[in-house]
């Protein structure tokens, strides 16, 4: 979920729309693997982008204060891992909120996808760093 800034444009645009894709393909996957819903995937394929806004507007912030160079202010750094954090759990509850919403489950259920979701995130954001 966390789009990198460092690239192209074109790529970044390229990452952001593979990444609702992968959103979408791993929250119906998940759903039709462990609870058996297999309907509403028009409403998760629209959902499956407001989980990407967060992580944007964090990124937008992170590029800010690269741009301005107040990273050497202190506690800068505390506070835009702060916020990367408070986005990142903006983003869970977002895709928690749209798959309940598109497959009709409880948040509990729902809170589970986009954890095991949020989860293999965490990894593979701490594998590629």
């Amino acid at each position: 979920m966390v789009i990198p800034y460092r690239l192209p444009l074109i790529l970044t645009i390229a990452l952001a729309v593979s990444s609702r894709i992968i959103i979408f393909l791993a929250s119906e996957s998940l759903t039709r693997g462990i609870y058996k819903k297999s309907e509403n995937k028009n409403k998760l394929l629209v959902g499956a982008i407001f989980p990407l806004i967060p992580p944007m507007i964090s990124m937008v912030i992170n590029i800010l204060v690269k741009i301005f160079n107040i990273q050497k202010i202190p506690g800068i750094s505390l506070i835009t891992s702060l916020l990367l954090i408070l986005c990142e759990l903006w983003a869970l509850w977002t895709l928690t909120y749209v798959i309940g919403l598109a497959k009709d489950l409880k948040f509990t259920k729902a809170a589970l996808i986009a954890l095991i979701m949020g989860y293999i995130n965490l990894i593979l954001l701490q594998f590629f760093k």
